[in-house]
């Protein structure tokens, strides 16, 4: 379930933070954490206090999810 407005976001960096997330994907952050809490790598790590995504993981868990 990937962003699909006219423009695909293609973030250059290799992490994304949580607030960047939102345009990214059409899961809610806390709907990220629940999976990953349930199993399923969503590319969620924590530098600390701070919640970052992995991209290429992000992208893999995205595109393999049921859209029902």
């Amino acid at each position: 379930m990937v962003n699909t407005t006219k423009e695909p976001i293609t973030p250059a960096a290799e992490f994304i933070d949580a607030k960047q997330v939102q345009p990214f994907s059409t899961f809610s952050l806390k709907t990220l954490q629940r999976r990953q809490k349930e199993g399923h790598d969503t590319g969620l790590r924590k530098h600390g206090r701070r919640i970052v995504f992995h991209v290429e993981t992000l992208r893999k868990f995205l595109n393999s999810t049921p859209t029902n």
